[in-house]
Formats: C-alpha cells, structure tokens, sequence
C-alpha cells in the first residue's frame, strides 16, 4: 500500500511538474540538467550520513544505538579497514564526472534515437510500478552477471581488487570502483534497463533514486531494520565471496548465496 501510495505521488508529481519543467529548460536540460544534478545530490546526501556516522563511530565514546546496528566491530584502535578517506572520495568524483555524466548525456540521446518523446507525460501509476519491477530485473541480471565475471582472478587483479580495498565498506564504497569497473559493473546494469524499456525520464529518476539507496544501503556496514541485503554483501566484501547481486534473487536461485554459509561472520 505504501508503495503504490508512493508512485501515485509520483505520478501525480510528475503531471503537474513535468511539462512546465520542460518547456521552460527543454528535455535535455531535465534529463541531463536535473537529472545529473539529482543523482550526485542525492548520492552524497546518502552517502554523506555514512561519512558522518564513520566519524561518529570514531568518537571515543561512540552512542549504544550506533553499535547495536554495526555488522562488523572494531578491534583495538585499528580503525575503518579501507582507503584514506579523501582518496576515496577523489576517487567517487572522478567516476561520477567523467563516467557517469558521460554516460547520461549519451542516454539522453540513445533515448531519443529510439523514438522516446522525453517530453510526453509521465505514464500512469501502474505502468511506473511494473516499468520499475522490470528495471530491478534487468539490474540484477547484469550486475549480478558483471560482478561475478569480475571476481575471476585475472580480472579481480586488474579491476575488482580496487572495490575491495574496502574490507569494512561504507556507503561510498559502492562507486569506489576501477573506472572499468563503474562503467560496466555500476552504469551498464543501472542504464540498460532504462534504454530497454524506454523509461519516461520521471521513472528513470525514481529508479536511480532507489537503485542508488539500495547500494549506497548495501555498503553502509550497517544492518538497518527492515532493510534487508546490507550483512550479506558485508560479509562480502570481507570474505571476497558470495552475494554477487544487487537484491541477492539471483544469489540465492544459483547457490552463490550458500558461499557465506561457509564463513564466519567478520568479527562476531
């Protein structure tokens, strides 16, 4: 219920918002424009909590409530198993200017070659949910597909190792990528689906605001309530096996999900 009250908002939105929006900075300038503009401020909003709660963590008094919910504690003094903070920072940024800005711009017109008219309406309620479930999908597929080939031992040397320089991962985590590895690993999963459906580009923003949650939530080191996922991929990134997929469907129909099984949770 609350999930249909949340896309008929959308669409709601989306009718009355939509068409001033694009008369007044064309269809480039929202899908590009804002639409650029939305992911980097809601990625480093989400990402920037976890910053936070890093530094919180560090506190020599750190609240109770922040350690019920850590997966994985710190031991003597160590710190955060990962990169300097500011590399992997630098890092993030280039990947998002110099990857997936290119790569937003050339969906733009992908979508226009295809015959998308960016400056329709946006589609009713029910087409946004099925769209959105067809999305999730196709994510899955691909990431699933592209970060499993990447753990082969030739190409975790070349490419994965730098995503796994996080041991203990953070939010951020999930764009501290080889460049490689952000175009094929995170872009390709996230946009093919867009440009294999023909999303309208109110959908596609709903989609890279719960796809970027989703993993932004996966690498946090938390386990929030009633947000499933985060331990798994935690346990991931320690034991560099298992939990391959973005929502874990694919792990579990092809027995990846039973590589954890075998493994001690980190520091339990």
């Amino acid at each position: 219920m609350v999930g249909a009250a949340l896309l008929g908002l959308v669409h709601v939105f989306g009718a009355t918002g939509y068409a001033p929006t694009v008369g007044a900075i064309g269809p480039a300038g929202v899908f590009i424009g804002l639409g650029f503009g939305f992911y980097m401020t809601w990625f480093w909003l989400l990402g920037g909590a976890t910053i936070l709660l890093e530094r919180r963590l560090d506190a020599p008094d750190p609240p109770d409530w922040l350690l019920r919910y850590r997966i994985q504690e710190r031991q003597g003094g160590d710190g955060r198993r990962g990169p300097v903070l500011s590399k992997a920072v630098g890092v993030v940024l280039r990947n998002q200017l110099l990857g997936t800005l290119p790569v937003v711009v050339l969906g733009f017109f992908l979508l226009q070659a295809r015959g998308v008219d960016l400056a329709a309406a946006p589609p009713p309620a029910w087409r946004i949910g099925l769209e959105l479930v067809g999305l999730v999908l196709i994510e899955e597929a691909l990431f699933y597909a592209v970060h499993r080939t990447m753990h082969r031992p030739a190409l975790f040397r070349r490419f994965h190792r730098t995503h796994h320089e996080f041991r203990e991962p953070i939010g951020i985590a999930t764009h501290y990528v080889h460049f490689v590895e952000h175009l094929l690993g995170n872009l390709l999963p996230i946009f093919a689906g867009i440009l294999l459906i023909g999303t309208h580009p109110v959908t596609a923003g709903l989609w890279v605001m719960l796809a970027i949650a989703n993993a932004i939530h996966t690498h946090s080191g938390y386990r929030w309530p009633f947000l499933p996922w985060s331990v798994e991929h935690d346990f991931h990134h320690w034991n560099v096996t298992g939990s391959y997929g973005a929502i874990g469907l694919l792990d579990r129909l092809l027995g990846t999900h039973d590589e954890l099984a075998a493994q001690a949770p980190p520091d339990q």
